[in-house]
């Protein structure tokens, strides 16, 4: 039973990590044919959120809802590895239930599962957003391992760990410099931008828990 159990997590493991990558990638790339066909607001690629609003919306949505199960259902190491990974699960349904207020991307003035205004449920999305990023860095600063006995392996992760926790945080800065800096309010897809580099990371220190990189992993 208890390979079974590790089979398990490490098949959903590689899920979240799959999906993480998955959900800038498709979202936006499938949005594209909708660019092509003059369909989408010009605001649509200006983030991941704004990607509701585009053609692509069933792929932001449809990955978001996945990874919020998948968290849902995730069974940690211990009791803070669940509560996190709830609390994801709760932030990434409700982005999905509230979405973002990006003006350029939409004319809709009530939008969502509860028909809000536009720019409550911006807020709320916001808010939602912001709990979900810091729930992805805590998750992979508890990936690292530290102590004396630590196998030459782990150490390695753990420098793999530091780059994807480095990257998530430049993507963190890189979203707020756009918000809070006018110079940089002109470039709105620097936000996608720092998404990318949020979910790219987010999804390579899963896929390495997950021991999908055998250099990297533990030797029998």
């Amino acid at each position: 039973m208890e390979d079974l159990y590790r089979i398990t997590m490490r098949k959903e493991q590689k899920i979240l990590g799959v999906l993480g990558i998955l959900l800038p990638l498709l979202s936006v790339g499938f949005g594209l044919f909708g660019y092509w066909r003059g369909t989408n607001e010009p605001g649509w690629y200006e983030s991941i959120s704004a990607t509701y609003y585009a053609n692509s919306r069933m792929m932001m949505i449809g990955l978001l809802f996945a990874l919020s199960i998948y968290y849902w259902a995730y069974k940690g190491y211990d009791i803070i590895d669940n509560i996190v990974t709830s609390v994801a699960a709760v932030m990434a349904m409700a982005i999905v239930m509230f979405p973002c207020a990006d003006g350029r991307a939409t004319t809709e003035e009530f939008v969502g599962l509860f028909c809000l205004p536009l720019k409550a449920s911006g807020i709320i999305h916001t808010a939602c957003a912001v709990i979900l990023y810091v729930s992805f860095f805590i998750q992979t600063c508890r990936f690292m391992k530290h102590g004396d006995n630590i196998t030459d392996e782990k150490r390695k992760r753990n420098k793999v760990y530091i780059c994807c926790l480095a990257m998530m945080l430049f993507g963190m800065l890189f979203i707020l410099a756009t918000n809070v800096i006018s110079s940089l309010k002109e470039y709105h897809y620097f936000v996608l931008i720092g998404e990318c580099f949020l979910q790219l990371a987010f999804g390579t220190a899963w896929l390495v828990k997950a021991g999908c990189i055998n250099a990297l992993n533990d030797k029998e």
